[in-house]
């Protein structure tokens, strides 16, 4: 194992947070995914109560009336009874039978497929949210480790910078030797000034993202250097496996099917529309009793109604225009979306076939550069060489080493992406 691998091994935290541990974190907090859950439980709330639509209507009502006498030649007065106090109390139930599948059913598969896409959009936030999370999580890992690199070369040069002093007294060095190893030491301590404050940064931005209390302390608790990657997926993969799972795609699959739904309702307005009604009265005097008195009696009637105006298909004609156009711009978008998604899996897994092969250099270079620093102290021991040349070395060891620390995040990056491409971002344990 790598000499780095071996430094930020020494300082992983068991418990510490993780990529995974972040992302989980991140998907209970961030108020944006709150805002979508909230929405989520909206729409499954109005697709429970949407069977109502079935419930045939029930109407109430209740009048008084009073009427005007009316003058009756005498030979009629004792077959007119003239009531002028009229009191009416009437129950109707509607049956709307062509409605039912028209327009009630429709309305209740619109309002599912309305809570099933505020699930998917739930499921898009968290996936945005988790790679988020991801990202800031290894981003802070890489400012921990230039640090720690940047520490271990004060540690080096000032450990060089000792040896070069008894050089330089022995007659085997200048001062302008002792110059340039103590300017470079001086850079070196700068460099280790600035990626202190990198980590207080990135530790900052993943404490807020995270929602955790400030100057809590952020421990890394995932060996980001030193575990296996999983192999380069072929693109054309993973685009099959984004039309199946990411959220976006199943949102707009589902706001196909409302919108289907919607032209169907929108159409079935143009047929005549069939109800049965029925209504009981209880009137005082009732119309239907001969001859009339004054004191409630009960009636009822039942009656089919098959109605048309075509008045409506006016109406009816821009209603089904804009529902076509609502469908056809659904299509437009998944379109685009699934270019989209097809650019967005080929650039990531260029960008992690990319990352794995820069590793293996990377830590061919480290291991190389390493060498080269210890044969130059040896060799400038020796008095074979240079104290230049020995500066030299050490550059480009410091060089290969947060190469090689950038390979290793840029890896966990793209694949944290390629995972992202395929709806797969989210905690282990959410996308179960």
């Amino acid at each position: 194992m790598l000499e780095l691998t071996l430094l930020v091994l020494a300082q992983l935290d068991p418990s510490g947070w993780t990529a995974e541990k972040a992302a989980a974190r991140a998907e209970e907090v961030a108020p944006a995914v709150r805002q979508a859950a909230a929405a989520q439980a909206f729409a499954e709330d109005t697709a429970s109560i949407g069977y109502t639509g079935f419930i045939p209507r029930l109407d109430l009502r209740g009048s008084y009336t009073r009427l005007s006498r009316t003058d009756v030649p005498p030979e009629f007065a004792a077959f007119f009874v003239q009531i002028p106090d009229s009191l009416l109390l009437r129950a109707s139930l509607t049956v709307p039978v062509s409605d039912y599948f028209f327009t009630v059913l429709p309305a209740f598969r619109s309002v599912q497929h309305a809570a099933r896409i505020a699930a998917f959009q739930a499921d898009a936030e968290r996936e945005g949210v988790a790679l988020r999370a991801r990202e800031a999580f290894y981003l802070y890992v890489r400012t921990v480790a230039a640090e720690r690199v940047a520490t271990d070369a004060v540690a080096q040069l000032t450990a060089y910078l000792a040896d070069l002093e008894v050089l330089v007294t022995a007659g085997e060095g200048t001062p302008a030797d002792l110059l340039a190893a103590k300017s470079r030491l001086a850079e070196v301590r700068v460099q280790r000034s600035a990626t202190s404050g990198g980590v207080r940064v990135a530790a900052e931005s993943l404490r807020l993202l995270l929602d955790l209390p400030p100057d809590d302390p952020i421990t890394v608790g995932e060996d980001v250097f030193g575990q296996t990657t999983p192999a380069v997926p072929k693109s054309a993969q993973l685009l099959e496996e984004a039309r199946r799972n990411r959220p976006e795609m199943l949102a707009l699959a589902a706001l196909a099917e409302s919108a289907d739904t919607d032209v169907r309702a929108a159409n079935g307005q143009n047929f005549p529309r069939l109800s049965v009604v029925g209504n009981l009265d209880y009137a005082n005097p009732n119309a239907r009793q001969l001859p009339q008195q004054a004191k409630f009696t009960p009636s009822w009637d039942l009656s089919v109604v098959l109605s048309w105006s075509p008045n409506d298909l006016v109406g009816n004609t821009v209603q089904v225009a804009r529902a076509e156009l609502a469908r056809a711009r659904v299509d437009r978008d998944r379109a685009a979306l699934e270019d989209a998604l097809g650019i967005g899996a080929a650039q990531a897994a260029s960008d992690y076939g990319v990352a794995l092969e820069t590793i293996t250099a990377a830590e061919e270079g480290v291991q190389a550069a390493r060498e080269a620093w210890r044969v130059r102290r040896e060799l400038l021991g020796a008095g074979e060489a240079t104290p230049s040349e020995a500066l030299e070395t050490e550059t480009a060891l410091r060089r290969a080493e947060m190469q090689q620390i950038d390979a290793h995040v840029a890896a966990r990056l793209a694949y944290a992406r390629v995972q992202h491409v395929i709806g797969r971002a989210r905690a282990q344990g959410a996308n179960q």
